[in-house]
């Protein structure tokens, strides 16, 4: 920059060039001080010291070789070049910025051909070039177009355009590395009145020539808020594929009940987080109006509430087609407004593991392994599906207790009665496999804007973490689908290769993607997606052995992925441009990479200790107050009729599903433990006065009748009655039939058969006749 300034006042001719003038300054820092320097004509830095710059190399901890700026050298600035370890050419007071054009070909930008001594900034324009800047013309033209681009780009408010003569650009630079200048580094005159130099739109797009009121809203440069709101929406989408993967798994009949969980994950989430999850999450760092002074940051609130929501729906799934819809959205309320948020204040909001040295980039702790083990304390308590082990055993003391276990093994094996037999819809794994393979999808293109997003910038440098994050994440899912295709070839001894395997596979890759995502090198990446695949899978099926549901593997899936991640870092962390400071065991790391591999694992068990206490007591006192888990009926029939009254209609023509419908509502012997409070109010209304108001009108099978076609019910009845005497009938005809055929037989045998004397016995013919009278 000073030489900029330099070949401005020597070869640009854009300074009037009159009598001296004072610029009348103070600058006391690091125990240097001078007063009264002076600009002369063109030699603009012969005498007047760069104190500026070389604070900034002070700044930057950089020990300057001894001579002062002043004394016609740019140590400083050489100093800069050297501890990036780029060899100079040469001294840069030689006359030349070798040092500047070093740093433009280090960056591997090729230079049109002329040196920068030779009055023209074709280094620095590159480098406007290169942040994608484009310039209205040379910056050898008369103004600093590029140089104002630059400090905009980095969030610095300049007083004014750097064209009217003063390094405002490099003042604001100074005081953002917060040091204190006692004024302007430099006053010089204004450009000559004859020469114009408007600002272009560009600048002033860049610029946000906003009111004063809107101007204290804005925390980012424009380009990070649209990359962190793109990314931030793409994020919360994933919820649809969340939405078509859980119901690819489940009946028919609790399709719709899967698909509304989803949507009020959203719904409910965003309020709780807006009201106090944000706040206690990031109430160190970023504050929302109303709740903190620390600034507005909206684009911020976005992204975190998309990852608070991912954790949420971990629930939705392991759960489905058992738990109640109202106990299960208090539970996903307190997920996204206290779980979440508690934990990624302790990793993310400058809390006690951030300060520890614990490293997740992008949640395979804090969002996926914490919903994990809230899913599986939640499974615990429900018990599994009613016909999904046809062999269960109830949990035994202590574990009956803890998990509040009341029901008996029949319960949950197969349907107890031929009504119940009638309406149950036997297990399958998987349903809807092309519904499935869409919704894998959908979430390997989110986890796409999952992972980058964590940057939450682009600009200064950012840009290169985002390309490497997102390189990572796709081959750790390549990796975690070929792992999945390996382990069902394995599992089945053929060449089969199954679907379920297959997309959670490829899930546990992409969860295992994000704690590494930023630092693992991009050889390592399907590596670590294979490894986290056959963990999944392998931990599904260590949970179906000890007979837990988890309905749609996220358990699986989410858990041990999300754990093997948080190591992954400490094994295979490499550092470069990118990651300049975190080093894994395996790459060089040595002793630090030790300590942060017993940071990842305390970080680990805390986090999950968080989740089971947290997830514990909420579910606790939901099972006390009003029951966790749905009645018998309601899980038989199916959670889109029994909770949101979406029929098919099935009942009116399946009579077994509309008398066991009916049978629920008329009857408490079908229903689940309803919760300590839930008894005792029921207890003191009166059961019998409650059955006794229960008119036919009123049961919900009347009104689904009345809302389909006339008379079904009646007609199908008429027509059921009619088979069933037809089929009398012949079984009646069958019956006469078999019973002649009995009777000459028995004729036969007794014209041959001998008593025991050696006589022949003769058939009683009255005995006979009497028979076929009665046939």
């Amino acid at each position: 920059m000073l030489g900029i300034v330099w070949i401005s006042a020597n070869y640009l001719d854009v300074l009037d060039k009159g009598p001296c003038a004072q610029t009348g300054y103070t600058l006391a820092l690091k125990y240097r001080e001078l007063r009264g320097a002076w600009l002369c004509g063109g030699n603009l830095w012969r005498n007047a010291p760069a104190l500026g710059l070389e604070a900034l190399m002070r700044s930057a901890r950089i020990e300057l070789p001894g001579r002062k700026l002043s004394e016609g050298s740019f140590y400083g600035f050489e100093a800069l070049m050297r501890s990036a370890r780029i060899e100079l050419p040469g001294l840069l007071s030689k006359g030349s910025f070798y040092g500047f054009e070093a740093l433009m070909r280090s960056a591997r930008i090729e230079l049109p051909g002329r040196k920068l001594s030779e009055g023209s900034f074709y280094g620095f324009e590159a480098l406007m070039r290169s942040a994608r800047i484009e310039l209205p013309g040379l910056l050898s033209k008369g103004s600093f177009y590029g140089f104002e681009a630059l400090m905009r780009s980095a969030r610095i408010e300049l007083p004014g355009l750097l064209s009217k003569g003063s390094f405002y650009g490099f003042e604001a630079l100074m005081r953002s590395a917060r040091i204190e200048l006692p004024g302007f580094l430099l006053r010089v005159r204004s450009f000559d009145a004859k020469r114009s130099h408007r600002a272009p739109r560009w600048i002033a797009e860049m610029t946000f020539d906003a009111s004063d009121e809107c101007k204290a809203e804005r925390g980012h440069h424009r380009a990070d808020v649209i990359f962190v709101l793109t990314c931030a929406a793409r994020i919360v989408q994933m919820q649809s594929g969340f939405a078509m993967l859980e119901s690819a798994y489940q009946q028919p009949n609790n399709a719709a009940n899967i698909m509304m969980k989803n949507m009020l994950d959203l719904c409910i989430g965003v309020l709780a987080f807006f009201l106090f999850g944000y706040y206690i999450a990031y109430h160190d760092t970023h504050s929302l109006n109303g709740l903190a002074d620390a600034g507005t940051d909206l684009a911020h609130f976005f992204c975190t509430f998309s990852y608070a929501t991912t954790a949420a729906t971990i629930n939705s799934g392991a759960l489905a087609g058992r738990v109640a819809f109202f106990p299960y959205l208090v539970l996903s309320t307190v997920m996204t407004g206290l779980l979440y948020p508690i934990c990624a204040y302790l990793a993310w909001g400058n809390g006690w593991l951030q300060e520890l040295g614990f490293v997740d980039f992008a949640g395979s702790v804090v969002v996926h392994q914490v919903g994990a083990v809230s899913a599986l304390v939640s499974t615990c308590f429900l018990g599994p599906r009613i016909g999904r082990f046809p062999t269960y055993r109830t949990w035994k003391r202590p574990w009956s207790f803890f998990f509040l276990e009341k029901r008996r093994n029949e319960y949950y094996r197969e349907p107890e009665d031929p009504v119940e037999t009638k309406v149950f819809i036997p297990f399958r794994k998987c349903r809807h496999p092309v519904q499935l393979l869409f919704g894998t999808f959908l979430l390997l293109v989110g986890f796409l804007a999952f992972n980058p997003a964590s940057t939450f910038k682009t600009t200064l440098g950012q840009d290169l973490v985002v390309a490497h994050a997102s390189a990572t994440t796709l081959l750790a899912a390549a990796g975690g689908g070929v792992g999945g295709m390996v382990f069902s070839m394995l599992y089945t001894r053929s060449t089969v290769v199954r679907v379920p395997e297959l997309t959670n596979a490829v899930i546990a890759g992409l969860v295992a993607s994000c704690a590494p995502a930023a630092v693992m090198p991009l050889s390592v990446s399907p590596v670590v997606g294979f490894i986290a695949a056959i963990l999944s899978l392998v931990f599904e099926e260590v949970l179906a052995h000890f007979q837990i549901d988890d309905a749609v593997g996220a358990v699986a899936a989410h858990g041990p992925s999300g754990a093997w991640g948080a190591i992954a870092v400490a094994l295979f962390a490499q550092k470069s441009c990118v990651n300049p400071d975190v080093g894994g065991i395996f790459f060089g790391g040595g002793e630090a990479g030790w300590t942060l591999l017993g940071n990842q694992f305390i970080g680990m068990f805390l986090l999950s200790g968080i989740s089971v206490g947290i997830t514990y007591i909420s579910v606790l006192l939901i099972e006390l107050i009003s029951g966790f888990r749905c009645t018998r009926a309601c899980e038989l029939i199916g959670l889109d009729l029994w909770e949101h009254q979406f029929d098919d209609g099935s009942v009116q023509t399946n009579k077994f599903k509309a008398q066991l419908l009916d049978r629920a509502t008329s009857s408490a012997n079908l229903d689940v433990k309803t919760g300590i409070w839930g008894s005792f109010m029921e207890a003191m209304e009166g059961r019998q006065a409650r059955r006794a108001s229960l008119t036919p009108d009123a049961s919900p099978v009347k009104v689904l009748e009345t809302s389909g076609p006339p008379d079904v019910g009646e007609k199908s009845l008429q027509a059921e009655v009619s088979d069933l005497k037809k089929t009398v009938e012949k079984l009646q005809a069958q019956i006469a039939l078999l019973t002649l055929a009995k009777v000459r037989e028995q004729e036969e045998a007794a014209k041959g058969r001998q008593d025991m004397f050696g006589e022949r016995q003769t058939s009683d013919q009255g005995s006979m006749e009497e028979l076929r009278t009665r046939m």
